[in-house]
C-alpha cells in the first residue's frame, strides 16, 4: 500500500526537467533532513550516489521516478495530473471536501495541476521519506502550492521554503 504525498499547484509547471530537478535534490543538506527526519546519516552517501530522475515528456508519461537505491530499487513514483476536464475537478474537489480553513479551500480552487508522491512502506525509514518531502518542497515552490503530507497535515512554503502549517484564522 503506497503512502502519498500530495502537492496541488496554482501554477503550471510545463516540463518537469529531471536534470534540474536531480541537481537540486543533490544540493540538499542531507545531513540536517536526516536530523529533522530522525533518519540514519550513514544512509546518505548510497542515496546521493544512486540519485537519478527518470521523467519523459507529460505528453508521453504522467508519471517520474526518482531512484536512489542501488539497481534502481525502491522508486519513488511521482504522478502529474492537469486540471483540463471534468474529471480532474471532480477528483480535486474531493479534497475540498470537508476542509474547514478557508485558504485552503480556496488555494485547491486555484490549482491547476496536482501530483501524488508514492512511498512505499519500507521508504518511510530510509532515504525516500527525506526525498519525498524534497520533491514536495520543489515541485511546490516552483508552482506556488499546497502540500498534503502523510500525516494529513496542510502546509505552503514560505520566502525561504520552509515548510508551513495551515493554521485557522
Amino acid at each position: 500500500m503506497p503512502y502519498s504525498i500530495f502537492v496541488f499547484n496554482q501554477c503550471a509547471l510545463g516540463e518537469i526537467s529531471a536534470d534540474e530537478l536531480e541537481s537540486d535534490l543533490k544540493k540538499i543538506s542531507f545531513t540536517t533532513l536526516c536530523k529533522q527526519y530522525g533518519l540514519d546519516p550513514q544512509l546518505i552517501p548510497e542515496a546521493q550516489e544512486n540519485l537519478d530522475v527518470l521523467a519523459a515528456d507529460s505528453d508521453v508519461s504522467p508519471f517520474f521516478l526518482v531512484s536512489y537505491q542501488p539497481k534502481k530499487e525502491n522508486l519513488i513514483t511521482v504522478f502529474r495530473r492537469e486540471v483540463r476536464f471534468p474529471e480532474d475537478k471532480a477528483l480535486l474537489m474531493e479534497f475540498v471536501q470537508g476542509q474547514q480553513i478557508y485558504s485552503i479551500k480556496s488555494a485547491l480552487h486555484q490549482t491547476c495541476c496536482f501530483f501524488r508522491i508514492d512511498l512505499e512502506e519500507s521508504q518511510l525509514r530510509d532515504m525516500g521519506l527525506l526525498l519525498g518531502y524534497e520533491i514536495a518542497r520543489w515541485l511546490s515552490f516552483r508552482g506556488k502550492g499546497l502540500v498534503l503530507d502523510l500525516q494529513g497535515v496542510w502546509y505552503r512554503l514560505n520566502f525561504h521554503q520552509a515548510f508551513i502549517p495551515f493554521m485557522e484564522k
